[in-house]
């Protein structure tokens, strides 16, 4: 028998597809043409949103909203 608890491969699976996740939500951000810096800042702001437990919808609404304001605020150098 092998030495690892019997989740562990599941542990692993999971792990991957949450870095998967997270990748994917930088991308989308970096494809949202803001700065490195306002890219940083929105992926932190979705991290905290997730570990704040924030309603999905809500999340998604709150993150475009910042992500439009960002936007605009790079026209004029301003950064998060």
């Amino acid at each position: 028998m092998s030495e690892q608890p019997r989740n562990a491969a599941a542990g692993q699976r999971q792990k991957q597809h949450h870095k998967a996740a997270q990748q994917a939500t930088g991308r989308a951000f970096a494809d949202a043409g803001l700065t490195r810096k306002n890219e940083e800042f929105m992926f932190q702001l979705n991290k905290q949103l997730e570990a704040q437990g924030a309603p999905a919808d809500k999340k998604a609404e709150w993150l475009q909203a910042t992500v439009e304001q960002l936007l605009a605020g790079q026209k004029d150098a301003k950064t998060a």
